[in-house]
């Protein structure tokens, strides 16, 4: 029997009356909440429904003098039996692995930061879209909103983050598992299809972009074969660690992560060409220290930040506790989300440091600050749009893959 429950105009469950028994002890649910199951013509009484299916409820007991009861078949467990029912033959001594680890985070909390994320998402489109640009020569430009001599895929290229910024911020509050995840990756998807198809089919037509990204890879002697393993085995490690954070028993989880780690880990060591147009990534990395400081810092945070959350990803193994993997997890979030920042304004300020010489300061440094702002202001829209973009996907892949959550509307959305 599979019971549904109401409280404040959102439903919960289903829930199985061993498990509504135990939420009631806790005093998380009351006998009068309202409540469903199937065949039930309308709503009624917890207490009512239990009755009526076969299975009455218990009062909860006074603290410290509750009767202990088995969470299965919720018999009466005797003073001496450690715990074990010798009604079902339930023991919480002998727990599975499939059963060992347990969402630490609560339904209601879990969907709430579910669609806060998608919406800081289509904030970061929609914001990528219509921030202007300073031209440097005093004039603020809207670039997304110029299509004069464009050809279709490129307009579509431009307006493409507006729209779908806008969609997701008014539909991501009513959308539901998995429907919420599939309009996530569709616009995901739309954002990377017409960026490629604008690039296929006409000329540049984002002149006004930075070109420090296009100069630091060819700095870095990134091979298609290396660029290939870090743009997939980076996401898929920020997609294991999100998802484990919310499933911490998803075993897929977490080989995932592994095999993200092994991605990076190989992109980094293995000798992808010859040495005089390749040779092993990591060595060419920390090469780059003697042509710039900045681009040899942003190089190494790279290698520490994805190195680093590699190693901690393999080692939140199952083995542990679910707080051992929460923290693991979170820690490895943290060192990719902070080492791509760090490569961020590493390379803006190498950049900025070209476009700036020292010597000029004291020669038109009003001009050099308009030209360090410009450069910035076209950095951060570059982050937010594309940025934002890529974000997504991997924010649509861990919410498809963490299904529904508790908190999903039952018989109220019927």
């Amino acid at each position: 029997m599979e019971i549904h429950v109401r409280i404040k105009g959102q439903t919960y469950g289903p829930y199985s009356p061993a498990q509504v028994q135990e939420l009631v002890d806790s005093g998380r649910l009351k006998p009068q909440d309202p409540a469903w199951r199937e065949g039930l013509a309308e709503w009624a009484t917890l207490a009512q429904v239990l009755s009526e299916g076969g299975t009455p409820l218990h009062p909860p007991a006074p603290s410290g003098a509750r009767e202990p009861r088995c969470p299965q078949c919720d018999a009466p467990l005797g003073p001496q039996s450690g715990g074990a029912c010798a009604h079902c033959g339930y023991d919480p001594r002998v727990v599975s692995r499939e059963r060992r680890h347990r969402p630490q985070v609560d339904p209601m909390v879990e969907e709430a930061r579910r669609k806060s994320t998608l919406t800081r998402l289509a904030l970061a489109l929609l914001l990528g879209g219509l921030l202007p640009v300073y031209t440097g020569n005093a004039r603020l430009a809207f670039p997304n909103l110029q299509f004069s001599g464009l050809a279709t895929w490129g307009m579509a290229q431009l307006i493409f983050p507006i729209a779908m910024g806008a969609a997701l911020l008014l539909l991501g509050g009513a959308l539901r598992a998995p429907w919420r995840g599939v309009a996530g990756l569709g616009c995901g998807l739309l954002l990377w299809a017409t960026s490629v198809a604008a690039a296929a089919s006409t000329p540049p037509t984002q002149a006004w972009l930075p070109q420090w990204l296009e100069q630091v890879c060819t700095a870095l002697f990134l091979q298609p074969a290396s660029g290939v393993l870090l743009a997939v085995g980076a996401p898929a490690m920020l997609v294991a660690s999100q998802l484990r954070r919310y499933r911490p028993n998803s075993r897929a989880a977490y080989w995932t992560g592994c095999a993200g780690g092994a991605l990076v880990l190989m992109a980094w060591l293995l000798p992808l060409g010859p040495e005089e147009s390749g040779g092993v990534l990591l060595v060419r990395t920390l090469a780059l220290f003697q042509k710039s400081t900045l681009i040899g810092l942003a190089g190494l945070a790279a290698i520490i930040a994805s190195v680093g959350a590699a190693g901690t990803l393999a080692l939140a193994s199952d083995g542990r506790s679910t707080d051992g993997i929460a923290n693991l997890c979170g820690h490895a979030q943290r060192l990719l989300t902070a080492g791509g920042a760090l490569v961020a304004v590493l390379l803006l300020a190498e950049w900025t440091r070209l476009h700036s010489p020292v010597g000029d300061f004291g020669k038109g440094w009003l001009r050099q600050a308009g030209l360090a702002a410009a450069q910035a202001g076209l950095t951060l829209k570059a982050l937010l749009w594309h940025g934002g973009g890529a974000l997504l996907l991997v924010w649509a892949a861990t919410d498809l893959l963490a299904g529904r959550s508790d908190a999903q509307d039952g018989p109220a959305s019927r």
